[in-house]
């Protein structure tokens, strides 16, 4: 099985600048237990202290913490979702407590029928059900299960920025919004570079919405009529 993931960090920052985006968790190829090529998520940043992962090669979920204290009483949930959204499979969910400067290793990630191109959705909370990491990946069995993505429904993103620069953007779809891809730009539709977004590249699924907060240099000011585009895969 082989996996892509797009970008969700919710811990992670994206820095655009003229021509470019970086990224704290751009991923490396490298080949999979399976021999197949995997691509390591984009969504829960590496830099993060305390986040979720999975191996693609072998589906093994681990919870990590490079904080000198104990992570302890959290919860690890592991969802499956077709194009549509729909929940394939049943939930996986494993409490556990992950000493510091550590990893610990959960559940491996069920295979699942109904889609062979789904979304597997990774999430860490603490006792008070409170998201500490999200991580969202993509799985196929082979290439040719990508299609899938060319033959979607279009779907419809709407965004609000508010005056504390952070946007809410919103699938408003009927289908999953792959990879929603952010720019910030002013009032004649040009991108304020450089920029720094704490999130981009990510999915959401049917009237998911989910919080982006935005940082440019101070020398540029608040420029006039400030607003924050988003576009998806099949938008």
């Amino acid at each position: 099985m082989t996996s892509r993931s797009g970008r969700s960090a919710r811990s992670g920052r994206t820095t655009t600048g003229p021509g470019r985006v970086t990224s704290t968790s751009t991923a490396t190829r490298r080949p999979s237990r399976t021999g197949s090529a995997s691509r390591a998520p984009w969504t829960s940043s590496p830099d993060a202290p305390r986040h979720i992962q999975a191996d693609p090669g072998t589906w093994q979920v681990r919870a990590v913490n490079h904080t000198p204290a104990a992570l302890s009483a959290v919860t690890v949930t592991a969802r499956c979702y077709d194009l549509s959204g729909r929940q394939l499979g049943r939930t996986q969910t494993q409490k556990l407590t992950v000493a510091p400067s550590s990893t610990t290793p959960a559940f491996q990630v069920q295979a699942v029928a109904g889609s062979a191109l789904h979304l597997v959705r990774l999430e860490l909370r603490d006792n008070r059900k409170q998201l500490i990491s999200e991580n969202t990946y993509w799985r196929y069995a082979t290439p040719a299960d990508m299609r899938a993505l060319t033959r979607m429904p279009r779907t419809r993103l709407t965004v609000s920025f508010d005056a504390s620069s952070v946007a809410t953007v919103t699938n408003r779809g009927s289908v999953v919004a792959p990879l929603v891809r952010l720019a910030l730009r002013d009032g004649k539709g040009n991108r304020v570079l450089p920029a720094t977004y704490d999130d981009n590249y990510f999915w959401l699924l049917p009237d998911e919405s989910r919080k982006v907060a935005f940082t440019w240099p101070k020398r540029l000011g608040r420029p006039r009529g400030l607003t924050v585009t988003a576009e998806a895969y099949n938008s």
